[in-house]
C-alpha cells in the first residue's frame, strides 16, 4: 500500500488532475460568490439552492450528499434557508415519514441567475480555448467522472451511488 501511495505521488498527471479538479470548483464558486443575488449567503447555501433548482424538492438528507456536508450541517443550512423564505418544508406525498424541501419561486428565480451566470462563465473559458480543444472537453470530463464514480464504487463508498454524475 505504501508503495501505491509513493507512486501515485510521483506520477505528475495525477497530481495535476488532484491540483486542477479544485481549481475549476472554486472559480466556479467565486463567480457565484460575487453575484449580487447571493450576497450574505454561504456556498453551502448556494450549492443546495442551486441543487434544488436543477433537482426539485429533496430530502435534508439527499441535500446533504449533494453538498457534501454532514447531515446536522445540512439540517443547519436548511433552516436558514427556511427562514430567509427561500425554501419550505413539507411532507412527502409519496411518504408521510419524509420532510421534502422545496424552493420557493425565490430560490427558482436565484437558482435559474445562478445557471446562467456559470452558463456565461463557462462558455466564455471554452471561447477561449483553442477550436481543436472544445470537442474534447466534455468527453474527457465525462470519463473521468465516470471513472472516478466506477472507482469510488470499487472501493465500498456508500455514498458513491448518490453522487450526481
Amino acid at each position: 500500500m505504501a508503495d501505491e501511495a509513493r507512486l501515485a505521488d510521483e506520477d505528475p498527471l495525477i497530481q495535476q488532475v488532484i491540483d486542477l479538479l479544485p481549481s475549476i470548483g472554486k472559480l466556479l464558486s467565486m463567480t457565484v460568490a460575487h453575484y449580487p443575488g447571493a450576497t450574505g449567503r454561504s456556498l453551502a447555501q448556494i450549492k443546495m439552492l442551486t441543487h434544488l433548482h436543477h433537482h426539485g424538492p429533496c430530502t435534508v438528507g439527499e441535500l446533504a450528499v449533494a453538498s457534501g456536508v454532514s447531515m446536522s450541517a445540512a439540517s443547519e443550512v436548511a433552516d436558514r434557508l427556511v427562514e430567509d423564505g427561500m425554501i419550505t418544508r413539507g411532507t412527502n406525498p409519496d411518504d408521510r415519514r419524509q420532510v421534502l424541501l422545496t424552493p420557493t419561486e425565490d430560490a427558482i428565480r436565484l437558482g435559474a441567475e445562478i445557471r446562467a451566470m456559470r452558463s456565461r462563465h463557462v462558455r466564455s473559458a471554452l471561447d477561449r480555448l483553442d477550436p481543436v480543444h472544445r470537442p474534447a472537453v466534455v468527453p474527457v470530463l465525462q470519463a473521468l467522472s465516470d471513472a472516478l464514480h466506477e472507482e469510488t464504487a470499487v472501493e465500498g463508498c456508500p455514498a458513491a451511488g448518490r453522487v450526481a454524475r
